[in-house]
């Protein structure tokens, strides 16, 4: 395999950008000269007390507002401590659409534009809550090892025994959590995610100067959701005859383009923000066949 980044990920890079490791050669490259890596590798190297990679068994969960609706919170918690994954404390991120363009901006040229304002309405639905974990099996890399246990989106590619599955998660874009993939991710999402001063009460999580109750922030954002079973089968139920009519009329564009109808199906059947939600996430047809996520654009044959 040929790379076409050649040059070392370093070069390019201002004084006081701090390089972690990756397998990734373009990953590296592409990360070291961005704003959001260089912004979080020089707050975090100045603000911890030794250096960056030291902290690589540290990472961070995402819960997103999906998992707050549908009271999944703790089981969260729960099936990560399972896993060796220790909650250090917790950070409250709010999401804007810029914000969600840029955190999976290496990935959304895979998904269709028709995703996107499914994805905006979820994430900025309400707060989500960034948990600070430290992983006790051993492993080097925490996120690698928590990516790999995650589990896929998709429930039909979805391993019995991944964390997805443990909590509960559903369909689609209603996967409850986010993760990092990697511990060069953790410090270039910290970038994306976090201003400079909730990078200084990170940088102070992942020190344990001021590890505090990760509960109490969940229980707080949780109160404030209204609670929903993000089941299809459970809004087909509430609304009958009528809403399965509509679906069987609509199904194509449903898949194809649902915000296309939303205010058909909102107007028609009175369906709540989080029923029209769990009807788009289930029929919504989310990624374009055969294209590959950016960094693979990065080598040839």
């Amino acid at each position: 395999m040929i790379l076409r980044t050649f040059r070392d990920y370093n070069e390019g890079c201002p004084p006081g950008v701090h390089a972690v490791r990756s397998d990734s050669h373009p990953k590296r490259y592409r990360y070291g000269q961005e704003p959001y890596y260089q912004e979080s590798s020089k707050d975090l190297g100045r603000l911890l007390r030794r250096p960056l990679q030291d902290y690589s068994r540290l990472t961070f969960v995402l819960l997103k507002p999906d998992a707050f609706v549908a009271g999944a919170a703790g089981r969260v918690l729960a099936a990560l401590r399972d896993r060796g994954f220790v909650a250090r404390g917790s950070l409250l991120v709010r999401f804007n659409r810029f914000m969600i363009r840029e955190l999976w901006r290496y990935e959304f040229n895979i998904a269709r534009v028709e995703r996107y304002p499914l994805i905006d309405e979820l994430l900025c639905a309400g707060p989500s809550v960034m948990t600070v974990l430290e992983d006790r099996s051993g492993a080097i890399d925490a996120a690698a090892r928590l990516s790999m246990l995650k589990g896929h989106s998709c429930l039909a590619r979805r391993a019995n025994d991944s964390l997805r599955s443990a909590i509960g998660a559903r369909e689609g874009t209603l996967n409850f959590i986010h993760a990092p993939d990697e511990f060069i991710d953790v410090i270039r999402e910290a970038g994306v995610l976090l201003d400079a001063a909730q990078r200084v009460e990170l940088a102070a999580l992942l020190d344990g100067a001021n590890a505090g109750d990760a509960v109490s922030l969940l229980a707080e954002v949780g109160a404030n959701y209204p609670r929903h079973s993000l089941l299809l089968a459970d809004v087909i139920g509430q609304y009958g005859e009528p809403l399965a009519r509509e679906v069987a009329l609509h199904r194509e564009t449903l898949a194809q383009d649902p915000y296309a109808v939303k205010t058909h199906f909102v107007k028609t059947l009175g369906l709540g923000q989080w029923d029209w939600i769990t009807l788009a996430a289930n029929y919504l047809r989310f990624s374009h066949q055969g294209v590959p996520p950016v960094f693979e654009f990065e080598t040839v044959e």
